[in-house]
C-alpha cells in the first residue's frame, strides 16, 4: 500500500554483471505522465522498471535536468516498461530485459513529451546516485517536468543495501523550499523594517532636536541684531558702514536659518515616508502658530522695517 500510495517516490536499483543498471520504481513519479499520455486504468500500475546502460551510470550528470539540452543525438540509452499489479509479484530485477525500445521518449523537433521528461530526470538522479560510493547520501535535484513549466525541487536520499544493491527515495521538496524561502524574504524585510523604524527614531528626536535648537539660535542672533539695529536706529549713531554690515550679517543668519528649515522638512519628510511605506505612520493632530509659520516661511531682507 504505501509503495503504490506513498507521495514519495521509492525505487530500488541493482546493477547486474554486466553493469547496466534496473530499477524498480513506485508509480507516484510518473503518474501524471501516464495520466497525460491518456495510459488507462493508472491506478492499476504497480511500478515502473527502467534499465540504464552501463555508460549511461557512468556520465557525469548535473544537479538539473534541462529538457532544452537533450538532442535526438544525446537522448540516454534506456529501457522502460509498465508493470501492472497482476505482473508485480513476478519481477525479478537481475533478469535480462526484452530490447523494446523505450516507449517514453517522444522527440518531435525540439519537444519531449512530459512521460520522457520524467524519465531523463529520473535517470540523471539514479545515475548521480550509483556514482557515490557512501553507505548513506542525501542530494538534492532541480528538474522541469514538463514543457515550459517551472523548476521543480526534489531531495534525493540514497541508502546502499549491498555493493551492487541501493534503495532511492525521492521526494518533491518544491513547496517546502517555497515556504523557507518566503520565510527568509519575511525575516528579511521585517529586520530591514527595524532598521529602518530606529534609523527613523533616531532622525525624527535626535537630528530634528538638533535642527530646532540651531533654528532658535539663528532665531534668537536675529532679534538680537535687530534690537541692536533699532538702538543705534533711535540713537541716531547708525552709520552707512554699521547699517550696511548689520544687513549683511542679518542676511546670512536668514540664509542659515532657511536652510535649516529645508533640511528640516527633507529629514520629517523622509522619516514619513518611510513610515507610510511600512505602515507605520500615524496621523496626528497638532496646534500650529499659521502667523509664525508664514513669518518665518517669507524670510528677511534685511530691511530695518521688519524690526519696527
Amino acid at each position: 500500500v504505501v509503495w503504490e500510495n506513498s507521495s514519495d517516490t521509492v525505487a530500488i536499483s541493482v546493477r547486474k554483471v554486466s553493469g547496466n543498471v534496473t530499477s524498480m520504481v513506485s508509480p507516484s513519479f510518473f503518474r501524471p505522465a501516464l495520466i497525460a499520455r491518456e495510459r488507462n486504468n493508472t491506478e492499476d500500475i504497480s511500478a515502473i522498471v527502467m534499465e540504464l546502460a552501463c555508460n549511461e551510470i557512468q556520465k557525469k550528470r548535473d544537479s538539473f535536468t534541462a529538457a532544452s539540452a537533450i538532442t535526438t543525438l544525446n537522448l540516454p540509452s534506456v529501457l522502460l516498461r509498465v508493470v501492472q499489479k497482476a505482473e508485480f509479484a513476478g519481477i525479478d530485477l537481475h533478469s535480462t530485459s526484452g530490447k523494446n525500445g523505450f516507449e517514453g521518449i517522444v522527440h518531435g523537433g525540439n519537444r519531449l513529451d512530459p512521460m520522457s521528461l520524467r524519465v531523463l530526470a529520473f535517470t540523471d538522479m539514479l545515475s548521480r546516485a550509483w556514482q557515490s560510493n557512501r553507505d548513506e547520501l542525501v542530494f538534492e535535484h532541480d528538474a522541469i517536468l514538463q514543457e515550459g513549466g517551472n523548476r521543480t525541487k526534489f531531495e534525493v536520499k540514497v541508502t546502499r543495501l549491498e555493493e551492487n544493491a541501493i534503495v532511492v527515495v525521492v521526494r518533491d521538496v518544491s513547496e517546502r523550499y517555497r515556504r523557507f524561502e518566503a520565510e527568509k524574504r519575511f525575516v528579511f524585510e521585517t529586520t530591514a523594517r527595524q532598521k529602518d523604524a530606529e534609523a527613523n527614531r533616531f532622525t525624527r528626536h535626535e537630528v530634528k532636536n538638533g535642527l530646532l535648537a540651531a533654528i532658535e539660535i539663528c532665531g534668537n542672533i536675529r532679534e538680537q541684531f535687530s534690537e541692536d539695529f533699532n538702538l543705534l536706529q533711535k540713537e541716531n549713531e547708525v552709520s552707512l558702514v554699521t547699517e550696511q554690515s548689520l544687513k549683511t550679517r542679518v542676511e546670512h543668519i536668514s540664509e542659515l536659518d532657511r536652510t535649516l528649515h529645508e533640511v528640516l522638512d527633507i529629514v520629517l519628510a523622509e522619516t514619513m515616508a518611510r513610515d507610510v511605506i511600512h505602515e507605520m505612520y500615524v496621523p496626528r493632530m497638532e496646534r500650529v502658530d499659521v502667523n509664525y509659520i508664514l513669518t518665518h516661511t517669507r524670510g528677511f531682507t534685511a530691511s530695518h522695517k521688519q524690526f519696527s
